[in-house]
């Protein structure tokens, strides 16, 4: 136990060296411990040296098949490795064991990716970032109630939207949208982000810029507008809003 916190402690440093010297040693007297294989396949996947870590981490599976987590990373390796056949498998064994894992979903949906599976890989990680996003809220009230903060009258007292749950996961899935070309679908996400928080910058802005990259420079401009005076400070936003000024008839 204490050569493990050791060896954890030092993966949080980045002392690879010092987290693989720990493994090591308790693999000598114990060679069947999967948690010493699987920080030490950790620990190699962080240098790049994916060849050891899937070695290290196929012995911590197959030594502890029920935990999701050496699943992962053992998909992580041969991802990095781009054995992607194999990562596929490996992260639908991970996901089997922890269906709601956001984790899990996201490296999946980036191997499905790489397989040109691009329909399975846009509602994989659409998945994967409405559970984070949930995961998130769960550890953000979870927080709260240990510092016995009434969580709905706190939520209510904000004036900002940005604790918004409902509004992160429409610009989260907006944002996801427009990655895989689907302007279309990220727009209307996105509007309906700015119609549950019309004055929140962050929102007016995704709008604005989603609305430019269609040509719609004269809708753009109202949402950048909005964007830069709730938010004067924001340089990249007040550039965008110039440059779409400069291209659209009110400039004439």
């Amino acid at each position: 136990s204490e050569l493990i916190d050791l060896a954890l402690a030092a993966l949080r440093n980045r002392d690879f060296a010092e987290a693989q010297k720990a493994c090591h040693r308790i693999l000598t007297d114990r060679p069947d411990q999967p948690a010493a294989w699987h920080l030490l396949g950790v620990s190699a996947l962080e240098v790049g040296d994916s060849a050891a870590a899937i070695r290290a981490l196929r012995r911590a599976v197959a030594l502890r098949r029920a935990r999701p987590e050496y699943h992962l990373t053992l998909g992580r390796a041969y991802r990095e490795a781009g054995r992607f056949e194999e990562a596929l498998e490996t992260l639908r064994q991970a996901r089997e064991l922890a269906p709601d894992s956001p984790e899990i979903l996201i490296q999946l949906a980036a191997v499905q990716m790489a397989l040109g599976r691009v329909d399975e890989a846009k509602e994989t990680s659409l998945l994967g970032s409405h559970l984070l996003l949930r995961k998130k809220a769960m550890r953000l009230r979870l927080r709260l109630a240990m510092l016995r903060v009434p969580v709905a009258a706190l939520l209510r007292s904000l004036s900002t939207p940005r604790c918004s749950y409902a509004v992160a996961a429409a610009l989260e899935r907006s944002r996801i949208l427009a990655r895989y070309d689907e302007l279309s679908a990220a727009t209307a996400s996105c509007r309906q982000a700015v119609d549950m928080a019309p004055d929140y910058a962050p929102a007016c802005t995704a709008l604005g810029r989603l609305m430019l990259q269609a040509g719609d420079v004269e809708g753009a401009l109202t949402y950048l507008k909005k964007a830069s005076d709730r938010a004067p400070e924001d340089a990249p936003t007040l550039m965008e809003y110039a440059q779409a000024l400069l291209t659209s008839s009110r400039w004439d």
